[in-house]
């Protein structure tokens, strides 16, 4: 990814069409796809099928937090592309399948929200709180009232309706209505 990011020439070449085609970025997209179905098997392997699945994983999670060829992490180099794309110097960039592959590679590092769950009980039990917060400090009940919400229709005054409570519409200011001009049959 890192031959492709750098390669000024498809780089100018992609600035100087009128429109970024797909073959632009063919072998970026290859790469991208590759990097994200085994970011996506490594993340939804489950651990406790066999002991080499799990290994697999845990040195696969530690190989994604260290850096790539050079001295960068591999979400460190999809922001980087992210910028480029957004700047315009790199059109010809897969933007959904960078930012696919970042969501990813960042829910590996960092964990979904059942991981931080976990690790939110874990320090709230190591620094001797509930476990859960709800335990601590109970949620209070809302108090819902339940009420009709009242209409509001405008008030009527004694020239718009009649004894009925009917809306009677006083049309003696306006003009008259449009009468087309009567048609002359046709002499054969």
């Amino acid at each position: 990814m890192g031959m492709a990011q750098w390669n000024t020439d498809a780089a100018t070449s992609a600035l100087q069409k009128p429109s970024v085609s797909i073959a632009d970025s063919i072998t970026l997209r290859v790469y991208l796809n590759i990097i994200y179905t085994i970011v996506e098997v490594m993340r939804c392997a489950d651990p406790s099928e066999s002991d080499d699945i799990a290994q697999a994983q845990n040195a696969f999670f530690n190989e994604l937090s260290e850096p790539l060829g050079g001295d960068e992490l591999l979400p460190i180099l999809l922001l980087e592309m992210i910028l480029k794309y957004c700047a315009g110097s790199c059109p010809h960039f897969p933007i959904k399948k960078i930012l696919l592959l970042l969501w990813k590679t960042i829910l590996i590092s960092l964990g979904g929200l059942e991981d931080l769950a976990k690790k939110k009980e874990v320090f709230r039990v190591a620094r001797g709180l509930p476990a859960s917060y709800e335990v601590q400090c109970p949620p209070q009940q809302p108090t819902v009232k339940e009420r009709t919400p009242a209409p509001h229709t405008p008030p009527q005054s004694g020239t718009d309706s009649d004894s009925n409570g009917e809306i009677v519409w006083d049309r003696s200011e306006e003009e008259p209505s449009y009468k087309p001009p009567k048609l002359r049959p046709k002499v054969r």
